[in-house]
C-alpha cells in the first residue's frame, strides 16, 4: 500500500471511469479488434508463448492483458471520438515529417501514399496528448476522490 497504493488506487478508478463512460456513449471493442491487438502485442514479444511467458514475471495472465487491452482500446475509441483531422492538417503533418514514411527499401513515400498511415500517426499523437486532460476531465465530472495522501 505505502508503495504503491496511490497509483493502484487511481488505476482501479481510471478504469472504472473508462468502462462507465463507453457504457453512457454505448463505445464497444469488437472480439475481432481485440484479437487483431492482441496479435500485435504477441508479435511484438517474439509470439504469443513470449508474451506470456513475459506476463508470468509479472503475475500476470492473458485474461489480464486482454482486460488491459479492451481498456486501452476503449479509451483511444473515446477520446477520438472528439478528434477531427483536416486534410490541411495531415498534409503538414506529413511535409514535417516526410523522412518517417518511406518504403521498405527507404525510398520516399509519395503524400498519396502516406496519407492513411499519416493520418493514423497523427491521430495517435492527439489521443496521446488530450488522454491527460480528457481523463482530468472525467475524474472532475465524475468528482472522484481518494483522500489519500500521495
Amino acid at each position: 500500500m505505502k508503495q504503491h497504493g496511490v497509483e493502484v488506487l487511481e488505476l482501479l478508478m481510471t478504469n472504472e471511469i473508462i468502462k462507465q463512460e463507453a457504457e453512457a456513449q454505448k463505445v464497444e471493442v469488437t472480439d475481432e479488434e481485440l484479437d487483431a491487438e492482441y496479435k500485435e502485442y504477441a508479435e511484438f514479444y517474439g509470439g504469443e508463448e513470449a508474451l506470456l511467458e513475459s506476463l508470468k514475471s509479472f503475475n500476470m495472465t492473458k485474461d489480464d492483458i486482454v482486460n488491459d487491452i479492451k481498456t486501452y482500446l476503449l479509451t483511444v475509441k473515446l477520446i477520438q471520438k472528439d478528434i477531427t483531422l483536416t486534410d490541411e492538417e495531415i498534409q503538414a503533418y506529413y511535409e514535417e515529417n516526410k523522412e518517417k514514411f518511406t518504403t521498405d527499401d527507404g525510398e520516399q513515400l509519395a503524400f498519396e501514399d502516406a496519407k492513411e498511415e499519416v493520418k493514423a500517426v497523427l491521430l495517435e499523437e492527439r489521443i496521446d496528448a488530450e488522454y491527460g486532460s480528457w481523463l482530468d476531465e472525467k475524474f472532475e465530472q465524475y468528482d472522484v476522490k481518494t483522500y489519500l495522501n500521495n
